[in-house]
């Protein structure tokens, strides 16, 4: 499939950088963090949340455009705010510019900082082209009526559930604070949409959990591993992701679950190189369908096989391991870091996105992936200075058509 970069509309301060603010393989665009900086990289309407997302808003559609889309193909959204007392006003100003009642899904959490001090919030999408109906799921009896958001939006064999939570109709936290509860609640939201979808848990490719307390992600390990996809196999299993945040929304829940499902033909299809610690549990490096193009990759970080830490206290020999873990599991399925179209990374200190950005220079060349940076409060294990997750596309299977 052709591949296209769009770098100037949205994103005019990324200069010489190894990274695009939208990427296009055949009918599917990956969108980049979109913010409120200026070309020379400075922020735009500083302290002002509202005019901030407003102009992250017309940024990202301004690269979705670029690369032949509109607002009505967005499919899936995440926003990453710095205060989460202010996602309200963020969702405000998304129902200036979302489709009424064929919103994307839409995800938002809190972070610690983005690229540039002073950015109140940012913004990544995904986009399907092409003739192919969208059809946006928002069950009658919910708290996603009142927000301009679907829970599940899916066109051309694709599926994009936005962040489930523990929350009654009403907007009340169920489970309260139990990790392994609130995931089993929450991923049992997601096989529920999945199914109005016309899939299932076994369509999933690619989930990624956000906590507000990361101590929570051994027990949501456990439940995933025990319960949720007990009896599979690690060849057969979804990437799965899990980062700390500092807030969710609504208050109350500590975890929220955003997944991707493949709706194509054939089995899951997932690999796990030996260099990857976690390749005995029903969680893969890299995950695709077998007819399927689209690929989810794990949040990879810094740690050999046997969950030692690697380059401890080297952000830039960090990033370098993980691109290098996210190579050897594509390879596993046919790929290279040339298909790799979307990256998210998270990082421990904000600051050292840079290092993250000189070492994909060596490692995507001129392929240059969509690219948002955000700061975490927390990973899996302490001494991770990054996670890098990923999309890919491998194949020449066109969707949105």
């Amino acid at each position: 499939m052709s591949r296209t970069r769009s770098a100037t509309a949205g994103m005019p301060w990324i200069g010489d950088l190894p990274i695009s603010a939208g990427v296009r393989v055949g009918n599917l665009v990956f969108l980049g963090g979109h913010a409120a900086i200026t070309a020379d990289g400075s922020v735009d309407h500083p302290g002002d949340v509202a005019a901030q997302a407003r102009r992250a808003f017309e940024s990202l559609i301004a690269s979705l455009e670029e690369c032949g889309g509109s607002v009505d193909d967005l499919v899936d959204l995440v926003s990453f705010n710095l205060d989460p007392r202010q996602i309200p006003q963020v969702l405000e100003v998304g129902a200036e510019f979302l489709p009424p009642g064929k919103e994307p899904a839409w995800t938002a959490v809190g972070t610690t900082g983005a690229t540039v001090p002073g950015a109140l919030v940012v913004i990544r999408g995904i986009a399907v082209l092409g003739d192919s109906p969208r059809e946006c799921i928002t069950p009658r009896a919910s708290w996603w009526s009142s927000i301009p958001a679907s829970a599940a939006c899916t066109k051309g064999g694709l599926v994009f559930v936005a962040g489930q939570l523990a929350i009654d109709p009403d907007g009340r936290a169920l489970q309260r604070g139990s990790h392994a509860g609130q995931a089993r609640e929450a991923v049992g939201r997601v096989a529920e949409l999945l199914e109005l979808a016309g899939g299932s848990l076994d369509d999933l490719i690619d989930m990624v959990s956000f906590h507000h307390d990361v101590r929570g992600m051994l027990d949501v390990a456990e439940v995933w591993e025990r319960e949720l996809f007990a009896g599979v196999s690690p060849g057969e299993a979804p990437a799965l992701t899990t980062i700390g945040v500092p807030g969710l929304h609504p208050r109350g829940p500590i975890g929220q679950y955003r997944a991707i499902a493949d709706l194509a033909t054939g089995a899951r299809v997932g690999r796990a190189p030996e260099s990857v610690w976690w390749r005995e549990m029903p969680i893969s490096a890299v995950t695709k369908k077998e007819a399927g193009a689209l690929v989810g990759i794990a949040g990879q970080v810094s740690s050999d096989g046997d969950g030692e830490i690697v380059h401890r206290g080297d952000p830039g020999a960090q990033a370098e391991y993980c691109f290098s873990q996210i190579h050897a599991g594509l390879e596993m399925l046919g790929g290279t870091l040339a298909d790799v179209v979307e990256v998210t990374a998270f990082h421990k200190d904000p600051r050292d996105w840079e290092d993250v950005a000189d070492a994909a220079r060596t490692a995507f060349g001129e392929s240059r992936p969509a690219w948002t940076s955000v700061g975490t409060t927390g990973l899996y294990q302490e001494g991770y200075l990054h996670e890098i997750h990923a999309l890919g596309v491998i194949g020449s299977e066109s969707r949105g058509e």
